[in-house]
């Protein structure tokens, strides 16, 4: 069985020192999505990561996308 690649297997250290030169390098509007993607994690991780990395992210955005999730979550349950 073939593994995933490199930046879907590092721990924390490994990712936010990797990501330093990948947020360089991106040439994308979307930074968190994008980094959601090429990390494999969720946004809510991808959140803190950047946070972490010195990156600001809108907290109307963030609030957006939590009730967005809340929505989701909501219309599964009915659905069940």
């Amino acid at each position: 069985m073939p593994l995933l690649p490199r930046v879907k297997r590092m721990k924390r250290p490994a990712r936010l020192e990797s990501a330093k030169e990948w947020i360089r390098t991106y040439a994308g509007k979307h930074l968190l999505r994008g980094y959601c993607d090429h990390y494999a994690v969720d946004w809510r991780c991808a959140v803190i990561k950047l946070k972490l990395l010195g990156i600001r992210i809108d907290p109307a955005y963030i609030s957006k996308r939590e009730r967005t999730e809340a929505e989701h979550t909501k219309q599964n349950q009915t659905k069940k």
